[in-house]
């Protein structure tokens, strides 16, 4: 029987228990199917994105129903249970999806103890894309019976808001584009990093803490300066990265998709199974991709930024499963 068989509303702590982020989590209906952990972002929550975006939840549901994964959703600060404030850098909501990630990898490996080969897959729609870009997955984060040996970690960027970067980044896009440059450039995997990094006891055995339900949590205000999101000389693990975006997006026009496509596709080539897209139809050297990062992405034709009509959201989908379906580690 899967703990959390239903959608399950939690708090999770974040910057040394000063902040409670408000999660919803939920596995599939059979504890022995579960295949790995999905952790989704939501969009700018200045602007009414939360963890309950058309969006975000079905592709909740797609990577629960479809994958077998357990999915959490969550709140930024100051979004609906979720304690503090936002930031207008982004700096605070980059930092604390990476420790939510942390916490989410610690209760999933103490709740599936004898799952193996499992896969991680960190995904943010808009804003919530901009912030996952700079989530870095390290060795030892990493290494755990139940995703050690297994899968690449998988991003998905659904609507990276590439135009308008200098707005959700306070004019800091550069530190954002420095992020995602190190995470494509990876070329490492959990093994050759692990014996470059200093020994340390691996989490193999955390313990889900119990926490007071979110609304008794008090409300805690940062006081940490605003700055673009810190550097760190921490190293991800290559990964498999995903944007899907739509040639009517109202905040990024199709010309700058291309324009940044281009780029990246030029810093990390597709994965081995996947086909690239018109705008990725680039002369790339041939370069074996088992031990470093890959990026693809899909236009999906009519969409916006809100994914509206059935059509663009069975875009969205066909272009997440085709994508996963693709990759072999």
């Amino acid at each position: 029987m899967p703990r959390y068989p239903v959608p399950t509303s939690l708090p999770v702590s974040v910057e040394n228990g000063t902040v409670y982020l408000q999660s919803v989590v939920q596995d599939p209906p059979s504890s022995s199917s579960c295949t790995g952990l999905a952790i989704i972002a939501h969009p700018l929550g200045r602007l009414g994105g939360s963890l309950d975006d058309p969006v975000v939840t079905r592709l909740s549901s797609l990577l629960l129903s479809h994958y077998n994964l357990r999915v959490v959703r969550f709140n930024s600060r100051g979004v609906g249970k979720s304690t503090g404030s936002a930031s207008w850098t982004g700096q605070s909501e980059c930092r604390d999806f990476e420790e939510l990630v942390e916490r989410c990898l610690d209760n999933f490996c103490f709740d599936f103890p004898d799952a193996e080969r499992c896969q991680l897959v960190i995904a943010g729609y808009s804003a919530g894309s901009l912030y996952g870009s700079t989530v870095k997955v390290g060795p030892q984060l990493y290494d755990r019976k139940q995703f050690r040996h297994g899968l690449k970690p998988r991003y998905i960027f659904v609507s990276f808001p590439a135009g308008v970067r200098w707005a959700l980044s306070f004019f800091s896009s550069s530190a954002y584009d420095e992020a995602l440059r190190l995470l494509l450039t990876s070329s490492t995997d959990a093994e050759s990093l692990r014996s470059q990094t200093p020994s340390s006891s691996p989490l193999t055995s955390p313990i889900s803490p119990t926490i007071p339900d979110i609304g008794l949590a008090p409300t805690v205000m940062p006081t940490s300066a605003e700055s673009a999101p810190a550097k760190s000389v921490a190293l991800p693990i290559a990964s498999h990265v995903l944007a899907v975006y739509g040639d009517a997006d109202q905040f990024t026009g199709a010309s700058t998709y291309s324009t940044w496509t281009a780029k990246w596709s030029l810093v990390a080539p597709p994965p081995p199974s996947s086909t690239p897209s018109t705008s990725t139809s680039l002369s790339l050297p041939q370069r074996s991709t088992s031990a470093r990062s890959t990026f693809h992405h899909t236009l999906v034709p009519g969409a916006d930024h809100f994914y509206g009509t059935r059509q663009a959201i069975q875009g969205l989908e066909d272009a997440v499963t085709t994508w996963l379906d693709s990759l072999k580690d």
